[in-house]
């Protein structure tokens, strides 16, 4: 249902339609399972330099779904399925490292419900994430 409030938002949207519109729908539509359409409003906004802290945090949600939805898809092969995921989880984390460069995780409580966001779950182990949204992080 949220999906298709944004995709009627982006039609009432005035011309060029806002980076947060279309970010939104991207993770409304990944988390409804509609991947091609969401993959597009990511591609739709990527080279947009004006980009905030918190889109580009969504953005990474939007890269880390598609890495487990890529990584659950039993139709590619393993070695297609684990180039996809890297990739994604690539992207997940420069997202992440521009919104960390603009200061988004300056706010503890951002910082903590970061390490808890069910999206961002396949990123939880790995250090490069842990360093980003963890300024005390050592690895062990």
């Amino acid at each position: 249902e949220a999906a298709n409030d944004w995709r009627r938002v982006l039609e009432l949207s005035p011309q060029p339609v806002p980076a947060n519109y279309r970010t939104f729908l991207a993770l409304e539509l990944v988390h409804s399972g509609e991947l091609d359409g969401a993959l597009t409003q990511t591609v739709l906004v990527k080279d947009n330099p004006h980009i905030s802290a918190g889109e580009q945090y969504n953005l990474s949600c939007v890269s880390a779904l598609f890495a487990v939805a890529v990584r659950n898809n039993a139709q590619l092969s393993p070695e297609k399925r684990a180039h996809l995921v890297e990739a994604h989880i690539a992207d997940a984390l420069r997202w992440l490292k521009g919104a960390a460069a603009i200061g988004f995780f300056r706010d503890p409580a951002i910082r903590d419900s970061a390490k808890t966001d069910s999206d961002l779950a396949i990123l939880a182990e790995r250090d490069e994430f842990r360093k980003l949204i963890d300024p005390d992080f050592v690895k062990p």
